[in-house]
Parts: C-alpha cells; structure tokens; sequence
C-alpha cells in the first residue's frame, strides 16, 4: 500500500471530473489593459464551492498558483487553482479545462530538436523533441501545478527523473514508460545485495536478510539525510556516518537508529566537533568540544549543555600581544616617504577619544567627542596619497601641535605601502590608553606605551584601518581567513585567540611582515614558532602581492 499510495494521490488530485459548468471567462476581455502592461503574465482562475470565480494575476506560473492558493487560504475557499497564459479562454466544466489561442509549438522545433510546446490544457513542455514527441531532457508543468524534470523517450518518462506534485509530494528516481520503478530495482531485497526504492522518494542500497535491511548499507531520505554503515533488523545498529539535511555530521556508534556509544558529531554551521560517549541521541559524561580554531574545552555533558567546565586548552604562541613581544622590526632609522607638513586650520571636529571609554581594560572601547578648535594639518607622501592628522586642542599652541603631527606623519612614512592605500586620517591625542585603528583612520595616545614599540603599535593599527574585514570590508576575506585560522589551530598571541574577530588579522600581520621582510629583528626562537604554528594564514597573504614599498626587504 506504501507503494502505490503517492500515485493514488496524484491520479485523483489530477482528474477530477464533474459535469456542471460553472463559469467561463476570457482573459482578453476581462484584463485588457493588465495585458498591455505585463504582457508576459500569468493569470489564474479559481472556483469556489458555491459558484464564484475568482480571478488574479503573477508573474509566472508558479506566483500566479501561489497567489491563487493565499487568496483561497485568506477567503476560506476551497477548490482547484488553473494557471494560465494571456489569450487564453478558461472554460470550467465541474473541473477546469481550458481552450488556449496561443498552444502549439510556440517555441523552437518540437518535431526534432529543443522546443516549447503548450496544450490546449495549458500543460507545457519544454526540451527535447524526436518525431514530434517527447524525447530526451525536458521538464514538463501540467496547469495543475504538478511539475516533472528529467528524462523522456517516446512521450513519457523514462528513465532518471524528478516529480513534484502541486501538493509538495515528491518522487525522485527511475521511471519506465511512464511509471516510477518503485520496489526492488536492482538484485536481491531479500537475502543478499540489492537497492530498494520507496514510493516517497527514500532509497537503500546495501545488504539484505529475511526483506530487512541487515548488515551494510546505505539509505538516502527524500529529506535529505544520509546514513551509511552497520544495520541490524531493519534499523541503523553498529558503526556508521549520518549526514542530516543541514550538513551537520556524526560519526560513530547507532543504536536502533539513535546516537549511542563513542562518536563525535560535527556541527555545519561553525565547524565545531562535540567528541564524547551518546546516549540515546545526547552527549553524557566527559567529553570535549573543539572549536573550528582548534580550541578545546573537555567538560562533563548533560545533552547538549557543557554542565560543568574541567579545563579549556588555549592555542596561543604568545602572552599579551604580538607587537610588544620583539621591538624594533620597524625602526627610527628606515626610510621614509614623508614629504610635507602644512598646517590647514583650526576646526571644531568630533573625534573618537579611547579615553571615554567605561571599560579600563586594555580592550577598551571609546566613543566620539566634540573637540574645539583642533589643529588640523595636512601630510604629503611619495606614491600613497596626502592624510590629514587631526591634533587635539590640548596640546594647546599651533607650534606644539606641529611637533606631534610632524613625528607621527614621518612614522607613517615608514610603514609599508598595502597599510596606506584606504587610509585618511591620524588622530593624536594625550593619555595612557591604548590607541586605536579602524575604518580608515588610526587614533594614537602618545603616553600608552614605551617608545621603542611606537612603530609596531603603528603597524597593528593600520592593519584595522586598512586591512581588518570587520572595519573596512577590504583586502581579508573573512571566509578564508576564518578557513586559515581554523586548519592552524594557533594564534599568534593571547590577545589575538581572546578577540579573534577583531585583532587575529592585526596581530598576525606584523608577524607575517617581520619574517616575510625583516627576519632579523625578531629572536630564531620567535621566528621558528610563528612559521611553523601559522603557516595558513601566512600562505594566505603571501598570495596577496603585498606592496612593501618603501621598506628595504633584507
């Protein structure tokens, strides 16, 4: 009864016969100026229960089904949705048939060859023809909704092919002569190999005892799920591999269809790996995910809740952050493209100022501040483009504003040419808090830091302004970065692995650059770490072409 229970459906739902005429209608006469404005529309047609018609517009066949079907669902009506093409008489008689003035061949050669071809029905076929029928790669929709794709020979389906009723009943698989294969197809379903094909689409391929699945196999849903491994009496028992319809992967022991025994299952949204002992479809007891970077966490699990954390494994090469570990990569005494400095004016600005932040911490945020009369200069390079540096107002005096200006510009004249291409603006203020980079400026504290460390800290912030995805959307591509942070497992510095979204590319790029450019300032034992713990993330933008200009590469 399985069997035949779809093709029941489908012969009933598609000819309904009942002899009272309802109502006619001609789309021409009734929509003329709706034809001249869309005049690749379909219209539909429905009649309800007690008589009435309803007509209605889409913007194909299948909107225009949909919109019949909403108006019916919104007006509690019942009966059959007609969609069809302009020119077209729609004549009802108990059930819907249609007399079109454009069927026929309407496209192409429908004798041999690749046409269109549209019934009186309104039924429409189009691909492949041989002797005026049917034949090779096609896809037809009946007026009634129901739609097939796949293969034809002499006007029916033959072999692979796909149908989907207009009720969302699907059937994908062999067809002979207008049938699906459906059973059996292929050896021996009861003791021994053989594959078995359901009426709704499921299909097992594998071993076979007293007409149960037993032993190994493979058994596809029409939803999508996937298992394929040990059987036992018809059900998944043993060792196997499920694949569910989200991508999300398990791998290990099944009990009567469940997730029970030693296996780890795979989540598709964020690549992170649940290991641990199942119980009927719930991790129990110890066990550890690892995160798509390679962090660990071993826990004791109650379903899928980490109830009680026992240690987190963190996959960092250094304490604090990168730029502070090895001084001096980029020194006083490397050329500069610095050019001039000349002062453009005094200007109310509203700046972002770290000190405003309420978090002390080293990750502090801030927020924009209005800042009176700030001296405003502009700064001039060879090959990159002119930045303005903004001075805030608490340093008081033009002449003292200049000096600050002065310095940063000639520091930034330094850095290496990809970190200025989408720069605009320094900002320099006083303080102790860190600095800042992001969306296209760099904002600097000149009391935060030691400096000997000044043009690293300059280096991290122009990687946020110019290459961070977060801030600027520009040369990382966050797919392959997150890929390439994922297959290293390791983070450049402790700082990095805590706000990967935000400084993992800052972090790793001075590092990239210090082996890629200048191996000498930073310590063997450095280098050798970084090269072998981030080698995916340094691939990667070694395949950028960064432009180093006008460092001198040792």
């Amino acid at each position: 009864m399985k069997i035949f229970l779809f093709f029941i459906i489908f012969l009933f739902y598609s000819n309904q016969i009942f002899s009272k005429e309802i109502c006619s209608w001609i789309v021409n006469e009734a929509y003329p100026e709706e034809l001249q404005e869309h005049p690749n529309a379909y219209f539909y047609a429905v009649v309800g229960d007690n008589g009435s018609c309803e007509y209605g517009r889409g913007s194909d066949q299948e909107s225009a089904f949909n919109n019949c079907e909403k108006w019916k669902k919104e007006n509690s009506i019942s009966g059959a949705c007609q969609p069809f093409a302009i020119g077209k008489e729609i004549v009802w008689e108990g059930g819907v048939s249609v007399v079109s003035n454009n069927s026929g061949c309407i496209e192409g050669n429908c004798q041999n060859g690749k046409g269109t071809e549209v019934a009186e029905n309104g039924d429409t076929y189009k691909g492949e023809f041989k002797n005026g029928t049917m034949h090779g790669q096609g896809k037809m929709v009946w007026a009634n909704g129901d739609t097939y794709k796949g293969e034809w020979k002499n006007g029916k389906t033959h072999g692979q092919g796909t149908m989907v009723l207009a009720n969302g009943d699907t059937y994908e698989g062999e067809w002979i002569n207008g049938e699906p294969r459906i059973g059996c197809i292929e050896g021996n379903c009861q003791n021994g190999q053989g594959t078995m094909v359901w009426a709704n689409g499921d299909k097992y391929e594998g071993e076979w005892e007293n007409g149960e699945e037993h032993g190994q196999g493979t058994m596809v849903w029409v939803s999508g799920e996937k298992y394929e491994g040990e059987w036992e009496n018809g059900k998944e028992n043993g060792y196997g591999t499920v694949i569910w319809d989200d991508g999300d992967k398990y791998i290990g022991n099944i009990r009567d269809g469940a997730l029970h025994g030693e296996g780890e299952l795979t989540f598709a949204a964020d690549g992170d790996i649940w290991v641990g002992i199942w119980k009927n479809d719930k991790l129990q007891g110890r066990g550890e995910t690892i995160a798509w970077d390679g962090s660990i966490r071993v826990c004791e699990f109650d379903g899928y809740k980490c109830a009680k954390l026992i240690k987190q494994i963190k996959n960092f090469i250094f304490k604090g952050g990168s730029s502070w570990i090895d001084e001096d990569i980029i020194t006083k005494n490397d050329v500069s493209t610095f050019k001039t400095l000349k002062f453009v004016e005094e200007k109310e600005v509203m700046e972002y100022d770290k000190r405003t932040s309420k978090n002390k911490n080293q990750y502090g945020d801030g927020i924009e501040i209005k800042v009176f009369n700030a001296f405003i200069f502009n700064a001039s390079f060879e090959k990159s483009q002119d930045i303005l540096i903004k001075v805030n107002a608490e340093f008081k005096t033009q002449e003292k504003a200049e000096k600050q200006a002065l310095k940063w510009a000639k520091m930034y004249g330094q850095m290496p040419y990809f970190l200025k291409e989408n720069f605009k603006y320094i900002i320099v203020h006083k303080g102790k808090v860190g600095w800042a980079g992001g969306n296209h400026q760099i904002v600097i504290h000149i009391n935060s830091a030691k400096s000997t460390f000044n043009e690293e800290n300059m280096f991290h912030e122009l990687s946020h302004a110019s290459l961070d995805f977060r801030w600027s959307g520009g040369l990382i591509d966050e797919d392959e970065w997150k890929k390439a942070i994922g297959e290293d497992k390791y983070y450049i510095s402790e700082y990095a692995w805590d706000l990967f979204y935000e400084e993992d590319s800052a972090e790793t790029a001075l590092w990239w650059f210090a082996t890629r450019c200048k191996p000498s300032t930073i310590s063997k034992k450095n280098y050798d770490k970084v090269i072998k713990r981030l080698p995916n993330r340094f691939n990667y933008l070694d395949k950028q072409n960064f432009d180093f200009y006008p460092v001198k590469c040792e």
